[in-house]
């Protein structure tokens, strides 16, 4: 985990080493979480895992650049009660920072 400083009204810039083929890219923060597309049904005595319609027309993703094979976004911090920011690649979590207001 790696930490971040920042307020309200700054912009995080990131630029991350990465040689993985990327579609999607989303943000969780305490602020706003993206729900699972994923759930659980049981059919008879079993469970199969189903994807679910409405969490998928809720998520929100972050535009990004790849240029040899550096990965550029940004992230506009809304609230000055932002803790932490995690990083999903493709709904996967690769990357977490925990964000301290600078004194």
């Amino acid at each position: 985990m790696g930490i971040i400083e920042a307020k309200k009204g700054d912009t995080i810039n990131f630029k991350i080493s990465c040689s993985l083929k990327i579609k999607d890219l989303q943000i969780n923060s305490n602020i706003f979480r993206n729900p699972d597309v994923y759930i659980l049904e049981k059919s008879g005595r079993k469970y199969k895992t189903v994807i679910d319609s409405i969490a998928l027309k809720k998520q929100q993703y972050v535009p990004f650049e790849i240029s040899n094979s550096i990965l550029s976004f940004n992230y506009i911090v809304t609230e000055n009660s932002l803790y932490y920011l995690e990083i999903l690649f493709d709904r996967e979590r690769g990357l977490r920072f925990k964000v301290v207001n600078p004194s």
